[in-house]
C-alpha cells in the first residue's frame, strides 16, 4: 500500500503542466498604471457567551493596461504588481466559466506566470 501511494505521488508530477513557451505569449501588454486598495472590515461572530468582533483587512490590487489596442482593468490574482512598461502576455480561458484572463511570464526565469483577471474593458 505504501508503494502505491508513492507511485501516485511521483506520477502526479508527470501530469503537471510544462513550463509555458515564450512563443505562447503573442500579445504585448503596455501597463500604464497600478494601484492597491485595502478595505478594513469587522466580522461579528455570535456565540452563546456573547458577540465577538473580529477585525480583518482585504487588499485589492488593480493594473491598468493597453493590450491589443483595448484598455483593460485587470485584477491581480497571483504575483506582484508590474511596474509601468511593456510585457509579453497571453490570453487564457478559465475552464469552469469560460471567462478570459491574461497571463504575464515572471521575469525571474522560473517559467511561472502571473495571472490577471479582467474586471473592465474599453475600446478607447
Amino acid at each position: 500500500m505504501k508503494y502505491a501511494a508513492v507511485i501516485v505521488f511521483l506520477t502526479s508530477f508527470a501530469w503537471a503542466g510544462d513550463k509555458p513557451k515564450p512563443e505562447d505569449f503573442n500579445l504585448v501588454a503596455h501597463v500604464t498604471a497600478f494601484r492597491s486598495n485595502t478595505e478594513h472590515f469587522t466580522n461579528t461572530h455570535h456565540t452563546k457567551w456573547g458577540d465577538i468582533d473580529v477585525g480583518s483587512a482585504h487588499t485589492t490590487r488593480i493594473v491598468e493596461a493597453v493590450i491589443d489596442g483595448k484598455h483593460y482593468t485587470l485584477k491581480v490574482v497571483t504575483g506582484k504588481l508590474p511596474e509601468p512598461g511593456d510585457y509579453k502576455a497571453r490570453r487564457t480561458r478559465r475552464s469552469w466559466n469560460n471567462d478570459w484572463d491574461f497571463e504575464f511570464p515572471r521575469e525571474d526565469g522560473s517559467g511561472k506566470v502571473n495571472k490577471y483577471k479582467i474586471v473592465g474593458m474599453s475600446e478607447e
